[in-house]
């Protein structure tokens, strides 16, 4: 950012006064009180308006023509104080379309950072007037690193922050909290108490309605259930009559029955017709199994004499013959061979002695020829003698070669097995006919002496059969008399009952007199006599309930609590509990923030500003001290470039003092700002020889050679604004 121009229509000494200024170093040369400092204040007016200086600065107007990255701007603040009312204005302006911006904060559009920071990194004041060695300089420089501003001690803060944090979780907040939980106890006792008082007097209240409703209910029930017995007593009368007949007339029919059946002088009980059911179960049995197994028989005499007959047992013979017929041809076409073979290697080999005309070797080996030729004509006849016999095998039984010998083998073998199994099955079958014939005529022998009892008479399963029909009939009807008899027996003895012909009368009146024509059911006469134990036992337990709900809320009358009252103090305790907790909250956010911030600026940021403020050192101290280091709290340490050692800042004198310091702002004002802003020296370089200064006057102009860069030096010393004159030809005012 650059100050192109500046112009004071009203601002402590100047009206109407217009200044330009160029990019780089601008020499603002004046005497004392001649308003160098009042050019610098007035740049912090443009930027922030009156902070704190108001009284003096009533009527201050005027504007500032910046160029920055963003393009060309004219600034203008005015500041008066119409009928006691301040009235501070600022108008921005885009001067490449030459309009208004509105709702812009100048500082936050071309510093973005409050007032303090800007005038503790970009104004630097006299040096020497400042405590800026050892440890006043390293808490200086830890305060600019952790929050950009000399006075605020970010670590300290943290501490306090910590403090009140403690305070608030380890006092406050326990207390209050102990308060609310024991107010909200008391509140929800009282809200329970008084539910409780309401509800026992209501539930009071019903008690006593129901203890009258039941009283009446029960006398109602009392005198129902007297009618209903009346009724039931005169029905239990009649129905003793009704069952007194039934019985006679059940004995009757008993009686009949056996003197029909008693006739043989016997009668069929469980036992006989049991015994006649187990003979025809088994009788039935022998019988189907007699049906089955001549069916069963029949079948297979059908398929056995529909069975070719073969010649059984030879088939494994014939195939061992025509193995053996068949190896034998294999032997003695292996032997002729052989011979053949031998007989024509004795031929050549004759030849070849003849020719040579050995002639004792040719009729030796003429010998073993005719030997060879008798033994091939011998091993041929035995072999076309064995291949006769296989093919005589084989036209046995209409095959051709030996697979279809084979199968024709295992059919016959085949049709063998079958004929052997069937006839077994046929005997097996006719073995369990005769059996199960033999049982049945035992058991039809049984079934005759049975029947011969009861004068009748058995010669088949069916006549078996119709035998046990008939028995069991007979019993089932003299069982289902006798059961009719017993059970008309029972009722008459359950339902036994004296009474006179007076009673019954007397009773009838009664039932008459309450209109009542019907007796209760056994469920309605159980449900009328619960509800009679109901109401007797609910009327006293409702007395006995009654008699303690009005002791229990006189008890609740003398111990309850407002629970409106208690309500509204427990909200305002509440609030007051969540402003502490949210108090806890933003204190340890504002605290964790504050040491993350000191934590980066110390690993990320330190490093690169000590590396630049040391380049910067080296330059304005003309290569006297070459770096600077931080100790762990912050103390300043300058390396010699003589000796090579480190040196504390409060050994230094003061003019290397101003310099570190210098050093360590310029290189701060950078990393906040960039190379783009603009820095205001006034009167700062009292300490300062003319080598040291030419020194830091040639290392600033190099700062600001880039263009980007702008700095406004006001001196009231000839000498400082002649050297910056000679060593970079800056943009000079006098005042």
């Amino acid at each position: 950012m650059i100050i192109e121009e500046l112009k004071i229509g009203k601002y402590g000494i100047f009206e109407n006064k217009t200044f330009n200024f160029s990019s780089g170093i601008n020499v603002i040369e004046g005497e004392n009180e001649s308003g160098k400092s009042t050019i610098a204040d007035f740049i912090r007016f443009v930027f922030y308006g009156t902070e704190g200086k108001k009284g003096r600065n009533e009527g201050a107007q005027g504007y500032l023509i910046l160029a920055c990255p963003k393009g060309r701007f004219k600034v203008e603040r005015s500041y008066a104080v119409n009928a006691g009312i301040p009235d501070e204005r600022v108008t921005i302006t885009d001067l490449q379309i030459n309009a208004p911006l509105k709702g812009k904060d100048p500082a936050a559009m071309f510093l973005g950072t409050s007032r303090e920071i800007f005038e503790r990194s970009c104004f630097f004041g006299q040096f020497g007037q400042r405590n800026v060695g050892g440890q006043a300089l390293a808490g200086a420089l830890e305060n600019m690193l952790s929050t950009a501003d000399e006075q605020i001690n970010a670590e300290k803060s943290a501490e306090e922050l910590k403090a009140a944090m403690d305070d608030l979780s380890g006092r406050v907040l326990p207390e209050m909290r102990k308060n609310v939980e024991d107010l909200r106890a008391r509140h929800e006792r009282a809200v329970r108490m008084e539910e409780e008082y309401f509800s026992i007097k209501e539930s009071c209240k019903e008690n006593k309605s129901k203890i009258e409703a039941n009283k009446k209910s029960l006398q109602e029930c009392k005198i129902k259930l007297q009618r209903s017995d009346a009724l039931n007593r005169l029905e239990r009368i009649k129905k003793y009559n009704l069952a007194s007949e039934a019985l006679s007339h059940a004995q009757e029919e008993l009686s009949q029955a056996k003197e029909r059946l008693e006739k043989q002088e016997f009668l069929p009980d469980g036992g006989y017709v049991k015994s006649l059911r187990a003979l025809f179960e088994k009788g039935n049995r022998y019988e189907e199994v007699i049906l089955e197994k001549k069916e069963e028989y029949t079948g297979l005499k059908k398929e056995f004499d529909a069975l070719p007959l073969p010649e059984g047992g030879k088939e494994g013979e014939l195939l061992e013959r025509v193995a053996a017929a068949s190896a034998a041809v294999q032997s003695n076409k292996t032997f002729f061979l052989m011979s053949a073979a031998g007989a024509g290697v004795l031929l050549l080999l004759t030849v070849i002695l003849f020719a040579c005309k050995v002639i004792a070797g040719g009729v030796v080996t003429v010998l073993l020829m005719l030997g060879l030729l008798g033994a091939t004509a011998f091993f041929f006849m035995k072999k076309k003698k064995a291949q006769d016999e296989e093919n005589a095998l084989y036209a046995s039984v209409g095959a051709d070669n030996r697979d279809e010998l084979s199968r024709a083998v295992e059919e016959r073998a085949r049709l063998t097995e079958r004929r052997s199994a069937l006839e077994k099955r046929m005997e097996e079958a006719a073995r369990k006919k005769g059996k199960a014939e033999e049982e049945r005529t035992a058991i039809l022998f049984e079934g005759a002496a049975l029947a011969e009892k009861w004068g009748r008479r058995c010669a088949s399963v069916a006549e078996l059969r119709d035998l046990l029909g008939e028995a069991q009939q007979a019993h089932e009807t003299l069982s289902t008399l006798a059961d009719k008899e017993k059970q008309a027996r029972l009722e008459c003895a359950a339902l036994q009952i004296d009474y006179t012909p007076e009673e019954v009368k007397d009773l009838i009146a009664f039932v008459r007199s309450g209109g009542a024509k019907q007796e209760l059911s056994s469920e309605e006469y159980k449900k009328l006599t619960m509800q009679v134990n109901f109401y007797d036992q609910t009327s006293r337990a409702l007395e006995d309930r009654t008699k303690k709900q009005e002791a229990q809320i006189a008890e609740l009358e003398r111990k309850m609590e407002d629970r409106f009252l208690l309500a509204d103090v427990l909200q305002e305790q509440e609030a007051a509990l969540a402003e502490k907790e949210r108090r806890l909250q933003v204190l340890t956010l504002a605290r964790e923030s504050i040491l993350l911030a000191v934590h980066r600026m110390r690993e990320k940021i330190l490093p690169g500003i000590l590396e630049d403020a040391s380049d910067f050192l080296a330059g304005a101290s003309a290569g006297r001290y070459t770096a600077l280091h931080t100790g762990e709290q912050f103390e300043l340490l300058a390396l010699d470039g003589k000796t090579g050692k480190e040196r504390p800042i409060e050994e230094l004198s003061a003019a290397m003092g101003d310099l570190a310091y210098l050093a360590v702002r310029v290189s701060l004002t950078a990393k906040l700002f960039g190379e783009e802003t603009v820095m205001v020296f006034d009167e700062s370089f009292t300490h300062l020889d003319d080598l040291r200064l030419a020194s830091l006057f040639m290392t600033l102009a190099q700062r600001a050679s880039g263009g980007n860069l702008q700095i406004l030096f006001m001196t009231c010393r000839k000498r400082e604004a002649a050297l910056f004159e000679k060593i970079c030809r800056p943009n000079k005012i006098s005042l």
